[in-house]
């Protein structure tokens, strides 16, 4: 059982079996070469194996996210690196259309509010068919599984990243990316980084990990009362919830952050990034929600759930008007006569997040319980099943390879929404290519490797 989900690379179920070796190479002599064969990892990735208890709409909300993820960042490269039009980045930040990728911070909160729904619904699947809660395996199995593969790109970033690129710009480029990973390759490895070192981050995308990895280890906190004590836990899961969205407020208010992203070629220098955009104690209110919902859709995953057609019609407006306030909501704080407020900004920050999963957790429900229509066909497509197994390499390389052709470039650039999406497609056919080469070379051995250690172990 795969308990989590790291963005985007993990599983939305019980992970198969994995498939035997013994059907491409026979014998017992060959198992090192068994496991770093492409043939048989390349079965695995293509495989259309599912199992009744996979939450299939998960595939493409994953996939759309993390596209999301790497388009933000593509813009937000485009930004940091010089252009032959610069003063025009002022006109496109002031125009309402660039809140959908100014605010679509939020969709990192996808990925933890899926997570901890992961991690909830798979561990009550565990504790119910085998009675017991096996603590030691529940953690080491999530830390082999996740820090193998991030081990790997470590290596890379920290080793070989300045071998390929030139220009005037190049040597900076490698070396923000290179002298975190060989300072901080620890922390970055045991998960702390956000704390030890946030403004030198090795793989900067990795603070994410560092969030899910945190909330995963605090998680039985929350699940072990709900499985023994429903009530206690179901009363200590609130509690938790309105505890993270008040330290939220609280840090907010006190510090007088701005309610939206600093624009700045200085933001991972800034105080908002590093104390709070980056914060563990801070982004934890998705992630206590899924556990919550997680809960949930084990309680009534094969039941049927009757909804009157107002009601459904009635979710979906709501999930659409939440969602989209909460993106175009942020470019308030971006207008040029726009005040600051306390209190406003204070509140969105604290509630924005919580509202965007929400508007998922519709979104899931909906089609779990068979009410999701075109949605759901749409989410639920092998393709993203299959484009998925290769989204951890993506989210691992994609900052890599954006800062790669920037830096690069031997000379400015020139900036508009157009050459930005043309880059963010090409960004999206590259890394499908690179994610799927670094699942089957390293991912998946590495997923084998961890599936014998711990068979071995119990």
């Amino acid at each position: 059982m795969h308990l989590g989900y790291p963005p985007p690379g993990s599983q939305v179920a019980p992970s198969p079996r994995p498939a035997s070796n013994n059907d491409v190479f026979p014998g017992q002599s060959n198992h090192f070469v068994r496991i770093f064969s492409a043939f048989s990892n390349g079965r695995r990735l293509l495989s259309r194996g599912s199992n009744q208890s996979e939450l299939n709409c998960l595939h493409g909300i994953r996939f759309i996210s993390v596209c999301y993820v790497m388009f933000g960042h593509r813009f937000m490269s485009g930004m940091l690196f010089p252009s032959i039009n610069s003063l025009d980045l002022i006109d496109w930040v002031l125009k309402y259309t660039s809140a959908i990728i100014i605010g679509g911070t939020v969709c990192v909160d996808s990925f933890l509010f899926v997570s901890g729904m992961l991690v909830s619904y798979g561990f009550f699947e565990t504790v119910t068919k085998n009675k017991r809660f096996n603590v030691v395996l529940f953690y080491v199995h999530r830390y082999i599984r996740i820090t193998l593969p991030l081990s790997v790109a470590v290596i890379v970033y920290s080793s070989f990243i300045q071998h390929f690129g030139s220009g005037p710009l190049w040597r900076e480029t490698y070396l923000g990316m290179q002298l975190p990973c060989r300072r901080f390759w620890w922390s970055a490895l045991l998960h702390v980084q956000n704390y030890v070192n946030p403004n030198f981050l090795c793989i900067p995308q990795t603070w994410y990990l560092t969030c899910e990895m945190l909330y995963y280890y605090f998680s039985p906190i929350i699940l072990y009362p709900l499985w023994k004590w429903p009530l206690v836990g179901s009363i200590n899961l609130i509690v938790v919830y309105i505890f993270s969205v008040g330290i939220n407020f609280y840090l907010a208010w006190e510090n007088e952050y701005p309610g939206g992203m600093p624009l700045t070629k200085q933001l991972f220098e800034t105080r908002y990034f590093q104390r709070h955009y980056i914060a563990p104690h801070v982004r934890a209110s998705p992630y206590v929600i899924g556990l919550g919902f997680g809960y949930t859709i084990f309680k009534t995953k094969g039941k049927r759930i009757k909804t009157r057609p107002g009601i459904n019609v009635f979710g979906w407006i709501i999930t659409i008007i939440l969602m989209c306030s909460v993106v175009v909501g942020s470019h308030v704080f971006q207008e040029e006569n726009h005040d600051y407020n306390r209190i406003e900004s204070s509140l969105y920050l604290s509630c924005s997040r919580s509202a965007w999963v929400l508007g998922i957790a519709w979104i899931t429900w909906a089609c779990v319980h068979g009410y999701g229509g075109f949605v759901n066909d749409i989410l639920s497509l092998h393709v993203f099943r299959i484009l998925g197994r290769v989204g951890y390499g993506v989210f691992l390389f994609h900052m890599c390879f954006q800062f790669l052709k920037d830096g690069s470039a031997k000379t400015p650039a020139y900036f508009s929404d157009f050459h930005m999406l043309y880059d963010c497609f090409g960004d999206l056919v590259i890394m499908i290519v690179a994610g799927a080469l670094f699942a089957l070379c390293f991912e998946y051995p590495c997923l084998t490797i961890e599936a014998v250690l711990l068979r071995r172990k119990t």
